[in-house]
C-alpha cells in the first residue's frame, strides 16, 4: 500500500508538470543589452560599445554571452559575432566597427537563450580625406586587348572611407585631350569594404602615343574634390 502511494504521488506530479515551462522563460530576466549612446564613422576604426547585462543568478561557469551583428564585425572577434565572459559585475562587453553606414543591430546570447530586443549602433557615412592611385602595368600598347588596371584606394583619417564611396576615373595625354576607354564604357566606381576601387582600361587603337596621365578623384567632408594622378606610357604595337 505503502509502495502504491509512492507510485500515484510521482504519477501526479509528473501529471502536473507542462513542457511549455521552458518555453515561459523572459529573456530579459535572463540577459538583456545595450548600446552606448551616439552615432559611430563608418571607417573601419572608430568603435561602438554593446553590453550584455547578465542575471545575478548565472553561476560563475554560465557567463558566456556571444554577441551577434547584423553589420560590421567585432574587435577581437570572428565576422560578425564574438564571445566574451562576463565580468565580476555580471556584464559583458564588446567594441563594435564597420565600413558599411546604417543601423547594426547587436543580439547577446547566453546558453541558448537569446535578448529579446537587439541593441542598436548606429554608424554614419565616413567620407575620404586622402586618395591615391597605382596601376598594374606602366607601358600599354596601341590595340585594344592591352589593358591597365587601375587602383585607387581612399583614406579617410587614420581610417577608411564607408564603403560605396564613388571614385572617378579619366586619362588624358599631358595636354588634357582624353584618349581610350574604361572596360563597359564606365568611367566610375564605387569602392568596396577595403576602400578600393578598380576599373580597366584601354587606349584602343590610338594612333597619338606618349605619356599619358590617369587621374582618380573622389569628394570629401567638405564637398570639394581631392584628386590623384599617375602616368604611363602609351606606346606602337608591333
Amino acid at each position: 500500500m505503502k509502495k502504491l502511494l509512492i507510485v500515484m504521488g510521482w504519477l501526479s506530479c509528473v501529471a502536473c508538470f507542462k513542457d511549455s515551462a521552458y518555453n515561459d522563460v523572459n529573456p530579459d530576466d535572463i540577459i538583456t543589452v545595450s548600446a552606448a549612446a551616439g552615432e559611430v564613422l563608418a571607417d573601419g576604426v572608430a568603435s561602438g560599445e554593446v553590453s550584455a547585462k547578465i542575471n545575478s543568478n548565472a553561476a560563475q561557469d554560465r557567463r558566456q554571452v556571444t554577441f551577434k551583428t547584423s553589420i560590421g564585425s567585432f574587435k577581437g572577434g570572428s565576422g560578425d559575432s564574438i564571445v566574451v565572459n562576463g565580468d565580476a559585475g555580471l556584464v559583458a562587453k564588446a567594441e563594435l566597427v564597420s565600413t558599411i553606414a546604417g543601423d547594426a543591430k547587436v543580439s547577446a546570447t547566453i546558453r541558448g537563450i537569446t535578448t529579446a530586443a537587439p541593441a542598436t549602433v548606429s554608424f554614419v557615412r565616413a567620407l575620404p580625406t586622402g586618395i591615391k592611385v597605382v596601376v598594374d602595368s606602366f607601358v600599354i600598347y596601341n590595340e585594344y586587348s592591352s589593358e591597365t588596371l587601375i587602383t585607387a584606394t581612399m583614406t579617410a583619417g587614420s581610417g577608411k572611407p564607408s564603403k560605396g564611396q564613388v571614385v572617378h576615373f579619366k586619362v588624358t595625354f599631358e595636354d588634357g585631350v582624353p584618349v581610350g576607354t574604361f572596360l563597359n564604357g564606365i568611367d566610375s566606381v564605387a569602392c568596396d569594404a577595403s576602400a578600393k576601387a578598380q576599373i580597366r582600361y584601354s587606349a584602343g587603337e590610338s594612333t597619338r602615343l606618349g605619356n599619358l596621365t590617369i587621374t582618380a578623384s573622389t569628394t570629401n567632408q567638405e564637398g570639394q574634390v581631392i584628386s590623384a594622378n599617375t602616368k604611363i606610357y602609351l606606346t606602337q604595337h608591333n
